[in-house]
């Protein structure tokens, strides 16, 4: 319990630093390993006289982290030019193709950010405290984890428009550029699932080979939800039989890769 309430004083005294250095080192701390509804409590607790709650500045720090929507709404049209630069680049596409996938992009920018002005009035006279921050949280949640996300994804006008855009020919090359990438961010995530499993379980580099081989052996099916794609490394590890990882790894560490891996039931 003594170790628990210490770091519980830890987390508060590092929310405080964030809060005093600003929106941003805010939004990057809480991106960093702690719970989003945690950080808003310590703000609300550590900022009742600084007049945040006076302005908007509460509701763009927990959707857009830290940016202001004009800011954030900038990022979305450079995200938006970025991919089509890349289908440009690899799909060779016409003028036509080109001028249909800025439009539907640009209608998905448009109708996330009429939810977000939506909900920005409808919580406009809650000015947020500790009575009223679960319904806040509620209310805001689902265009936060939009915003965490991004726009293009499977379900976005841009990615229907793209579909029936493409030729044949274009969308088995879409398809396969697709495939690649994914199977190469599969494989970093895999590889820091095992960096961050060696923090209590050191292993010789033969080892080390041999878990990933094993692990990139594994198919990977990502879970579905904002942020589902970092556990893709730990669902493979899932799925080694005990007894593969027998073959690599000494009796204790594999007590501890088990105990690591008992994090995630396999499916």
């Amino acid at each position: 319990m003594v170790g628990i309430g210490r770091h519980k004083r830890k987390q508060a005294q590092s929310a405080s630093e964030c809060v005093n250095s600003g929106t941003h080192s805010l939004a990057h701390w809480a991106c960093n390993g702690t719970h989003l509804r945690v950080v808003v409590l310590l703000v609300i607790l550590l900022l009742p006289t600084r007049g945040w709650c006076q302005n908007d500045q509460w509701f763009d720090s927990w959707v857009f982290q830290g940016r202001q929507q004009a800011d954030y709404r900038q990022k979305l049209e450079a995200q938006l030019e970025a991919q089509l630069a890349i289908l440009n680049r690899d799909l060779e596409l016409s003028d036509q193709q080109l001028e249909k996938l800025r439009t539907a992009g640009r209608g998905d920018i448009n109708r996330f950010l009429s939810k977000v002005d939506a909900i920005r009035k409808k919580t406009a006279q809650m000015n947020p405290n500790q009575e009223n921050i679960q319904e806040l949280w509620e209310i805001i949640m689902p265009i936060q984890q939009t915003a965490q996300r991004g726009l293009l994804t499977h379900d976005s006008l841009f990615r229907k428009v793209l579909v029936v855009t493409l030729s044949d020919e274009q969308r088995r090359r879409e398809q396969e550029n697709e495939k690649a990438n994914r199977d190469h961010l599969y494989a970093v995530l895999t590889r820091q699932t095992i960096a961050e499993m060696e923090q209590s379980v050191p292993l010789v580099s033969h080892q080390r080979r041999k878990l990933l081989d094993l692990l990139l052996a594994q198919e990977a099916v990502p879970v579905d939800g904002p942020g589902s794609e970092s556990i893709v490394g730990l669902q493979r590890l899932c799925k080694v039989p005990e007894r593969e990882l027998a073959n690599i790894l000494d009796a204790d560490q594999l007590k501890h890769v088990l105990q690591y891996r008992s994090r995630l039931k396999q499916p």
